[in-house]
């Protein structure tokens, strides 16, 4: 029986790494977190305890005792790292950090991108990514045989009850505007590339990770691997859920951060690139699998936003129509 510790636990992927692991059997199984959400999952053990309050959060693992595997998903500032190296250092068999691609040096890039392309580079407004580069340097320092680490790096990963992502955000109205048959805004031509994974898949590389000798001191992309354009990626989301594809309004990506930087903040800083990543490292000794594709996915998705009325009203959100409206004038083109 491996005794494993999740800190999150309850998040999107770490949902989907509890539900395998109880599946599974045979493990004893730690939650560390706020009690925000679940706080009693049948097979689970939770300890409620805030990160930020670290003699507090240090007597919540410690109460836990020795453990097989740390899996750590709100690791997110390099403090949190130099923390987890103190408390977990000789105390756990591995140390698996959730990360993200959004690590890598998009300026210039060689595809698909493999787990030892330079990581930094990127803008240094994009907190989340530099910070998690800086999180990897620690553990990448930290790493030895009393504290082994295994990083995970997923993309765009999504779950029945979350949010999806779209040029501006993570909102739901763009789905809303969708099945309204209401114009879809699409930076450049729409054919830059965006991969996206449902979180039941990437849930298996993390699972498979635990214990794995040959994770130890390695790293991994686990995203999606269907290379969709932005334009596909919204008319396959309409096909799948039976609404009329989107009608375009394509301008280009300079221009659109120029007219609302606001808006247009994670455009600049990741959607105007190309996300085209190379699995073979997860697949080959994680068993990683890419079974639930976007049309399928998205289907779900949207199937039970709709049921939980969980979309939000396109309305709410003027400012997308007055982008359209201010281009299309800007042109001269239709209305």
């Amino acid at each position: 029986m491996a005794k494993i510790l999740i800190i999150g636990g309850t998040g999107n992927i770490s949902t989907g790494i509890t539900n395998i692991l109880l599946e599974k059997g045979g493990h004893e199984i730690f939650h560390v977190n706020r009690g925000l959400r679940d706080k009693n999952i049948e097979g689970v053990k939770t300890i409620i305890a805030d990160r930020n309050d670290p003699e507090n959060f240090k007597n919540a693992v410690e109460s836990a005792g020795i453990v097989d595997c740390v899996i750590d998903m709100i690791c997110y500032h390099p403090e949190e790292a130099h923390q987890a190296v103190r408390l977990f250092k000789g105390k756990t068999g591995q140390y698996i950090f959730c990360s993200t691609v959004d690590v890598y040096d998009r300026r210039h890039p060689v595809f698909p991108m493999r787990e030892d392309h330079q990581i930094g580079g990127k803008h240094p407004k994009d907190e989340y990514a530099l910070h998690k580069m800086l999180c990897e340097q620690i553990l990448d320092e930290a790493n030895s045989p009393d504290f082994p680490v295994t990083v995970l790096r997923p993309a765009m990963t999504y779950s029945e009850g979350m949010p999806l992502v779209h040029l501006f955000g993570w909102d739901t109205y763009f789905i809303d505007r969708i099945r309204k048959g209401k114009k879809i805004i699409a930076h450049g031509d729409g054919s830059s590339i965006w991969v996206t994974a449902h979180r039941d898949d990437v849930a298996v590389a993390f699972v498979n990770a635990i214990g794995n000798s040959l994770a130890l001191g390695k790293k991994y992309n686990v995203t999606g691997m269907e290379l969709l354009t932005w334009t596909q990626y919204y008319a396959l989301l309409a096909w799948s859920n039976g609404y009329q594809e989107p009608e375009f309004v394509f301008i280009p990506t300079r221009n659109l951060i120029k007219m609302d930087p606001e808006h247009s903040f994670i455009l600049k800083e990741n959607y105007a690139h190309n996300n085209i990543f190379d699995n073979n490292a997860a697949i080959n000794d994680l068993g990683y699998q890419y079974t639930i594709d976007w049309m399928e996915g998205s289907a779900r998705m949207v199937s039970w936003l709709e049921q939980n009325k969980k979309i939000e009203d396109y309305l709410n959100y003027p400012f997308y129509d007055s982008l359209i409206n201010k281009w299309l004038n800007i042109t001269g083109l239709p209305e």
